[in-house]
């Protein structure tokens, strides 16, 4: 399956397909989770998965996932963001206030990226293939880092701890405020409504398109025999 958007399309498709074997083209707001790639060649990756040419184990890896359960609702997900915000409505998706965050988990920290992750980036960078999370407490203490939260929007955010979270441990957050998803306010916790955070690679199956590329060309995909050429 090939994606067009950014990281709120990406989590809308593992939520319906949580196993997805995925190609993820960047074109949204924040795009952390989906690749910058050319359309052409992600096109001819797919089409050498589909047809078998190429074998998906061999060319993808397994997304990490923020698994968020609330009390008494329905179950949610995260690809690169869970964020806990002191708001107490929705409103607006996009995450603009600094002062108002309080938690953020991320699966990868990059200093190159815009939104949630870019905190965390330029304070403890994490990698995709790392077997971790980060888990960041802001709004608090006299430390604070400059970071583009969003396209254009450089905040001064204050941070008072980050630390790497292992696989399968639990994070608690309690209300009331409101939580985010890879950037975007998604639901709101009443007053001591509780709600669980944890961190597993049980994601959308993530194609390296370079890679596949490259299988194939080891094997000999592109290679086909032409006839003699005409004589004049």
């Amino acid at each position: 399956m090939l994606t067009l958007g950014g990281d709120g399309t990406n989590r809308a498709v593992a939520i319906g397909w949580p196993d997805a074997p995925l190609i993820p083209i960047s074109t949204g707001t924040n795009n952390v989770f989906p690749r910058f790639v050319e359309a052409t060649v992600a096109g001819a990756a797919a089409g050498l998965i589909a047809s078998g040419r190429v074998a998906l184990a061999d060319v993808a890896r397994r997304a990490k996932v923020i698994h968020v359960t609330i009390d008494a609702e329905r179950d949610d997900i995260a690809l690169i963001d869970a964020v806990l915000s002191a708001e107490r409505f929705i409103g607006a998706r996009a995450l603009l206030e600094a002062d108002l965050l309080r938690l953020a988990l991320l699966t990868r920290a990059d200093p190159g990226a815009v939104g949630m992750t870019a905190i965390g980036g330029l304070l403890a960078p994490l990698a995709d293939d790392v077997d971790a999370a980060l888990a960041l407490t802001l709004g608090y203490g006299r430390d604070a880092v400059r970071a583009p939260i969003a396209p254009g929007l450089y905040a001064d955010v204050r941070v008072a701890g980050a630390r790497r979270v292992a696989f399968g441990e639990t994070i608690e957050v309690c209300g009331p405020g409101v939580l985010a998803f890879d950037g975007e306010r998604e639901r709101t916790l009443k007053p001591g409504q509780r709600a669980t955070l944890t961190v597993r690679r049980d994601g959308p199956w993530v194609v390296d398109v370079p890679r596949t590329l490259g299988a194939a060309a080891a094997s000999g995909a592109f290679r086909i025999r032409l006839g003699e050429p005409d004589g004049d």
